[in-house]
């Protein structure tokens, strides 16, 4: 695990780390992990690298094998391409984007014109208590995080 979190440590600008690092106690949705791999999910969070793989990549059901990047706009798409003989994970395909990159368009919400009643109603309506219950605080977090984005999304 050392020499992963050195390897973390290292990384340059552009780039993109793949491979099987096997790490089945990290949930990468929420970020919540075993003692054993705190370390480098620590270093990933610390040199702000992005892991983009989000389905499962092992027989098991496991996301073992990750995409790991400080330039995740240029990663278009991450395929599983299925298994190559008797292998228990998933190949997987890239497609990164390589050159000049056209600068997005950010969307700005108008806060202004925004239904704050609708809003408080729509979120009103939400069970937090069975929403919540039995979450950590990063799970509880990201629920919550994930219903506001939902509520403005249909108030727009």
């Amino acid at each position: 695990m050392r020499k992963l979190v050195e390897l973390v440590r290292t990384v340059k600008k552009d780039s993109v780390l793949i491979g099987d690092f096997n790490l089945p106690e990290v949930d990468w949705q929420t970020g919540e992990t075993g003692r054993r791999s705190r370390d480098f999910v620590d270093a990933v969070d610390d040199d702000l690298l992005t892991q983009l793989v989000d389905f499962p990549t092992h027989i098991k059901g496991n996301c073992l094998d990750l995409v790991l990047t400080n330039i995740p706009e240029r990663v278009v798409e991450i395929m599983d391409t299925g298994r190559l003989g008797s292998s228990d994970h998933v190949m997987l395909t890239l497609l990164v984007q390589v050159g000049q990159i056209p600068q997005p368009t950010k969307r700005v919400l108008n806060w202004r014109r925004a239904d704050w009643e609708g809003m408080r109603k729509d979120m009103r309506r939400i069970g937090w208590k069975v929403e919540l219950s039995g979450l950590t605080v990063d799970r509880m977090w990201s629920v919550l995080k994930r219903k506001v984005e939902q509520t403005v999304k249909k108030m727009y």
